[in-house]
């Protein structure tokens, strides 16, 4: 992911721990926004942000749905990390995703089933670039 974050706008819809967010922050990306739908999540996230002092960094309390409702610019680089125990999700959100134009450039999609992740890559029309897994865990970087 390095050569695609520095000076992007990056979404980090599921933040969950922000790792993935945090670390383009600390790349270089110009804007990373991190949205939560859990408040206890969104007070760590926010605590970690002001303890980095990452100023490119914007912490969103809401649920994925209603922030890309309200979205209004595409982003260079998105990261979907949905709780595995919800898989529709990725399909709902990348179809928000789409039918909002904020999709400027590469994705992130990670989930528990590989299968799922290709054939929504195949879905949506995205490339795959790359593809990485470990134990349970499956990603694939793609581009739109």
């Amino acid at each position: 992911m390095r050569p695609y974050i520095h000076n992007c706008t990056c979404l980090d819809l599921f933040a969950g721990s922000g790792a993935l967010g945090l670390e383009a922050a600390s790349l270089g990306a110009a804007q990373v926004t991190l949205v939560d739908s859990n408040r206890e999540i969104i007070e760590a996230l926010s605590a970690n942000v002001g303890l980095l002092k990452a100023e490119n960094c914007q912490v969103v309390h809401s649920r994925a749905e209603h922030f890309l409702r309200s979205a209004q610019s595409p982003y260079d680089v998105i990261f979907l990390d949905p709780p595995y125990k919800q898989p529709k999700l990725l399909e709902i959100t990348l179809e928000s995703l789409y039918r909002g134009g904020l999709i400027g450039g590469h994705i992130y999609l990670e989930a528990e089933h590989e299968k799922l992740l290709h054939d929504l890559c195949e879905r949506f029309r995205l490339s795959i670039t790359r593809t990485t897994s470990a134990g349970t865990t499956h990603s694939v970087l793609a581009e739109s």
